[in-house]
């Protein structure tokens, strides 16, 4: 009698740990995907960023380059 729950212990021991261990990788699959996504959300806006930025440097440039800006700067150091 004892090999015969030691044989069903050994049956669904081993099922069980199969399941469990199948549970914790799909988990750790969803987790990445998860981290992924969120590296993409930010990547983008980074992106997104650094395009408003270089907008805003092209106007200060314009600015500083004007003849205008110049001239004045000039009459405000005499």
């Amino acid at each position: 009698m004892d090999i015969v729950i030691v044989i069903f212990v050994a049956i669904f021991g081993t099922e069980v740990i199969r399941r469990l261990l199948s549970h914790r990788e799909r988990m750790h699959k969803m987790e990445l995907e998860q981290q992924g996504r969120a590296g993409v959300v930010a990547q983008q806006k980074l992106e997104a960023d650094v395009i408003e930025l270089k907008k805003r440097v092209e106007v200060l440039e314009k600015l500083v380059t004007d003849e205008a800006y110049q001239l004045e700067n000039e009459i405000k150091a005499l």
